[in-house]
């Protein structure tokens, strides 16, 4: 039987940090992370939120944490989400996939607020291979806003309208059906020259 141990993220996301990162609209050229673990619904053993650092992308950085403080047990079947404020590059896709190999007992969700340079073939590729390899890919809705927000946040009023209000400034994407559009592609690349290229030959 798993012993329960919440952890709770050592400080907690400001209003302004998950409008400037969140933002549907709004392209933030970092990239935010709020991951949660558990085991059950009601048994979450960890969960914090981290960015992106100036040499390391935020998902390389979370499976750092998550393998330096042994966070996940080894033969414990768990669920790992993460709310992302964009989706992984293709390199880091190539590096999940090896995670998710390694930890088979891991059930990783990713629910991200936007497609990272959503029109390069090797990024769309990468989303189609997460989910080949067993990932559960979508984005962000308002419930995934107010779930997030009440995990990781400082406790303020958040409103729909401040997530989803469109910009002057960006061509507004319709994320959800973008993704969908990206998912249905088919692959011209072997499955051969795919494997070739998650292990660097």
């Amino acid at each position: 039987m798993v012993q329960k141990r919440t952890s709770a993220s050592k400080t907690r996301m400001t209003k302004k940090v998950l409008l400037s990162e969140y933002q549907k609209f709004y392209y933030s050229p970092r990239t935010c992370i709020g991951y949660v673990i558990q085991y059950d619904e009601d048994n979450v053993i960890f969960q914090n939120w981290i960015c992106n650092k100036r040499t390391t992308h935020a998902e390389l950085q979370c499976i750092y944490e998550i393998k330096q403080n042994s966070l996940i047990k080894r033969f414990t079947p768990c669920t790992l989400k993460w709310y992302m404020s964009w989706t992984p590059c293709s390199e880091c896709a190539n590096e999940i996939i090896r995670f998710l190999n390694k930890f088979c007992q891991v059930k990783l969700e990713i629910c991200a607020a936007r497609i990272y340079f959503h029109k390069k073939k090797d990024n769309r590729r990468a989303l189609r291979n997460l989910v080949k390899a067993g990932v559960k890919l979508t984005t962000m809705r308002w419930k995934d806003y107010k779930s997030m927000w009440r995990r990781f946040g400082t406790g303020e009023e958040i409103k729909k309208y401040e997530f989803f209000e469109k910009s002057s400034d960006h061509k507004s994407v319709n994320w959800r059906w973008t993704l969908k559009k990206i998912l249905k592609e088919k692959d011209r690349d072997s499955d051969l020259e795919n494997a070739l290229s998650l292990l660097k030959i």
